[in-house]
């Protein structure tokens, strides 16, 4: 939308409040755009008044308006509730505390976050530590994000973990491992027909045959 059609667009709306705007422009020699988030005060109480708060305009032939959110529509959170204290006596937040609730999360493929699931289980199957417990439950907790064939892949890594005998110990880390394993068979089964678990769990067992080979000379696998 070009500029002269945005201000058609906030005076149909009888618009009176400054917009957060999402823009792109460049000189009419530039191949590529530059993109950026503006402020537009409006005023339609002055004779259609609009300014923007910055001066990134400098020119530019080439103006398109991609989005914009008026200025009360913005949720902006509370801090958190310790609040530190300056000298003066004002109550401010800690920027750690604002950091952390960037930091906490991050962004990953769908791909990517899969096989890293894979592997941290396949890292943890024969280990008698804390860690097993903390990545099945990671995992178990996004199970509903995997694909169907990742959770075959899995439950493929539970039949050999069961075949090498990979549990750990028999009383502590096994039970665990067995939930795990169901817990598996319960999502295939909530994504398939009666006939389609039975050939997928079917076809898992038959895959993972394992018949150990012994060594004729000292009797060893």
């Amino acid at each position: 939308m070009k500029m002269e059609e945005f201000k058609k667009y906030l005076e149909s709306l009888e618009c009176i409040e400054t917009q957060i705007v999402y823009i792109k422009y460049k000189y009419s020699w530039e191949e590529n755009w530059t993109y950026s988030n503006e402020i537009l005060e409006v005023d339609m109480n002055t004779d259609g008044y609009y300014a923007w708060a910055s001066d990134w305009n400098e020119g530019q032939e080439d103006i398109e308006i991609l989005g914009c959110i008026a200025l009360s529509d913005i949720y902006v959170p509370k801090f958190p509730e310790q609040m530190a204290h300056t000298k003066d006596g004002i109550s401010a937040c800690p920027i750690t505390e604002i950091k952390d609730e960037v930091v906490n999360k991050i962004t990953i493929n769908k791909e990517d976050f899969a096989i890293l699931c894979i592997c941290a289980i396949r890292y943890c199957q024969g280990r008698e530590t804390y860690m097993p417990k903390f990545v099945r439950d990671i995992v178990r907790n996004h199970l509903q994000n995997l694909d169907y064939g990742d959770l075959q892949v899995m439950l493929q890594d539970c039949e050999f973990q069961r075949n090498m005998n990979l549990y750990g110990d028999e009383w502590i880390d096994k039970p665990g491992w067995l939930r795990w394993k169901q817990d598996l068979k319960d999502e295939i089964r909530r994504r398939s027909t009666e006939d389609e678990y039975e050939r997928a769990i079917e076809q898992i067992e038959h895959d993972n045959i394992y018949e150990p080979t012994y060594n004729q000379e000292d009797g060893s696998i």
